[in-house]
């Protein structure tokens, strides 16, 4: 249903910017992950526990790209393209070797963002929500160090924007928050078993941006 959708809003873009002024700019933020998942209990091939993966900590993620925005009168509509960078820290504990050792990996993520936004104007402020995809791009873990450990993405995952912003001038500051319709950790794979958190993260994602003036498409 979603590939659907963005695919209807990728051939409708074209005309819509027909009868609006289009503004083309770029945008700059980051983000916080709110997650709090309970702790991955692993067992082997022969059914014995071998492994615990907690989250420590999910980082701090930085985002960069392009923002159109096309007005509508009152309304406008918004698709952007953000490269994301991010990471996560997770505590494992290996149970094997008759002894119990603690170690701490990271994994650092790169996705495209590709939101696309409706949204509304009041005076200088606009609200604004719509669907967001999320394209792997590549990952590099410390985890790969684990024997049986394995990394499967998806290609396309989605999940939901919606807040609040201010214009002033050519500058934007908008600051959405986003659910997700995945659970954190589904790329998980050890001893040939797909693992996966019991919680969907959220995310708070303020960006700062600069409008390059319009371009009449009448």
């Amino acid at each position: 249903m979603a590939k659907k959708l963005y695919l209807l809003l990728f051939f409708l873009l074209p005309s819509l910017t027909n009868f609006a002024q289009v503004k083309l700019g770029i945008g700059l933020g980051m983000s916080t992950v709110e997650v709090a998942p309970s702790d991955l209990l692993i067992t082997d091939n022969s059914g014995a526990q071998s492994l615990a993966i907690k989250l420590e900590n999910a980082n701090f993620g930085i985002h960069g790209g392009l923002v159109c925005r096309i007005p509508i009168k009152k309304f406008f509509i918004q698709p952007e393209v953000f490269f994301n960078t991010s990471s996560a820290d997770f505590r494992v504990q290996d149970f094997s070797g008759g002894m119990v050792t603690e170690k701490l990996f990271r994994e650092k993520y790169q996705n495209l963002d590709i939101p696309f936004l409706l949204g509304f104007k009041l005076g200088p402020l606009h609200l604004q929500g719509g669907p967001v995809g999320h394209l792997f791009i590549n990952c590099q873990s410390e985890l790969d160090q684990i024997e049986g450990y394995q990394k499967k993405f998806e290609a396309l995952t989605y999940g939901w924007q919606a807040g609040l912003g201010l214009d002033i001038w050519k500058f934007f500051l908008d600051l959405n928050y986003e659910g997700n319709f995945s659970r954190f950790g589904e790329h998980i794979n050890l001893f040939g078993k797909k693992f996966a958190f019991d919680d969907r993260p959220a995310r708070i994602v303020a960006t700062v941006g600069f409008l390059f003036g319009a371009k009449s498409r009448r």
